[in-house]
């Protein structure tokens, strides 16, 4: 509601700071990735080469998104969800582009579809929660911004909605987004390795897959990966690697199941270290953490993920195959996980803050 007021009475004032909107997108994305995969919804970016750096107000372009996906999961309970950039003119002064954000939800009816940017409307209110202000707000924060935002939908097929903005050029000013981290993300990275180690990210999610690599790459990491976990025990048995970021849930072989087989060929093959294996999940309780710890991960990380937790995992972890996270207290007591010599961990906490890393 003070969003609300401070719109009507004129008093929003929107920034104008130079942001690629690749970066937003995949932003959006990431916030997301726990929530689509409990519910088993793909997530499809559909992004063009391009990503000129534009002004405008990146949060609240941001926070559009947000709500547009938010309510596609909200409404869609099988099928997908797609964020689509289409530019339609880059030039040293603007640019003009499409996004769209589509699903294959519930729908709406062509009477539903007139009143659905009106102040409190709601298309669903029998059946969904929601105070019918989003899609208002949202709309205005568009048109305040010198764009539009309208939707296609089909009542049993899903809806679409367009949002087609023009925004200043930026190219020569070239400043990151605003973010809220950005000093602890600039340390985190100042502290990392200059030489380039080799991680496996083993990740059926292509979204997740892509932001992985992102941040790894930043950080100087050479990154590989597998879709799933039968590919990840084949490219560890013939490549090198420093440390593997292992998804729980995935086709033909799962996680867990392929952390247990590298361990057992570690075993066979008495290596005298044994590779770094991160799980990643968007599941916290204490039933999944133990699973992973049984297997043989040496960390778990709950989605979405955070960049700076991202960095303090590999700056450790890939120092030194059997530091641990418990030799770390004084710096951080968000994981108390202990890797012993022979692979397997204990802990000199209670086990529920195994899964605390994010």
């Amino acid at each position: 509601m003070l969003v609300l007021s401070k719109l009507e009475s004129g008093k929003t004032t929107f920034a104008a700071k130079p942001f690629r909107l690749k970066t937003i997108i995949e932003e959006v994305a990431q916030i997301f990735a726990a929530p689509l995969e409990l519910k088993k919804l793909p997530l499809i970016l559909s992004l063009p080469e391009a990503d000129p750096w534009i002004k405008g107000d990146a949060n609240r372009l941001k926070m559009v998104l947000i709500n547009l996906v938010a309510n596609a999961l909200k409404f869609t309970k099988q099928g997908h969800i797609k964020m689509n950039l289409h530019m339609l003119d880059i030039t040293p002064t603007h640019t003009s582009f499409i996004l769209r954000v589509e699903d294959t939800g519930i729908g709406m009816t062509p009477e539903e579809v007139d009143q659905l940017f009106q102040r409190f409307s709601r298309a669903a209110a029998a059946e969904y929660e929601g105070s019918g202000l989003g899609l208002f707000i949202s709309k205005r924060f568009i048109e305040s911004m010198g764009g539009q935002i309208e939707v296609k939908s089909q009542k049993g097929r899903g809806s679409e909605f367009i949002i087609q903005l023009t925004c200043e050029s930026a190219e020569a000013e070239k400043a990151l987004p605003p973010l809220t981290t950005q000093a602890l993300q600039a340390a985190s990275l100042a502290s990392l390795p200059t030489t380039s180690k080799r991680i496996l990210v083993v990740e059926d999610n292509l979204v997740n897959q892509r932001i992985l690599r992102k941040l790894l790459e930043n950080a100087n990491y050479n990154c590989e990966v597998a879709n799933n976990g039968q590919e990840a025990f084949n490219k560890w048995t013939t490549s090198p690697f420093d440390l593997i970021f292992m998804d729980i849930e995935m086709p033909v072989m799962g996680g867990l199941e392929a952390t247990q087989a590298i361990r057992e060929r570690e075993q066979r093959s008495a290596l005298s270290t044994r590779i770094p294996i991160v799980g990643l999940s968007a599941y916290a309780s204490s039933e999944f953490i133990a699973k992973a710890r049984e297997a043989g991960m040496n960390d778990y990380i709950t989605k979405p993920y955070k960049k700076v937790k991202i960095y303090n995992i590999l700056e450790r972890l890939t120092a030194s195959p059997l530091e641990t996270f418990s030799s770390q207290q004084s710096t951080s007591s968000t994981l108390l996980a202990k890797v012993n010599p022979d692979g397997s961990m204990s802990s000199d906490d209670n086990s529920d803050r195994f899964h605390q890393v994010v």
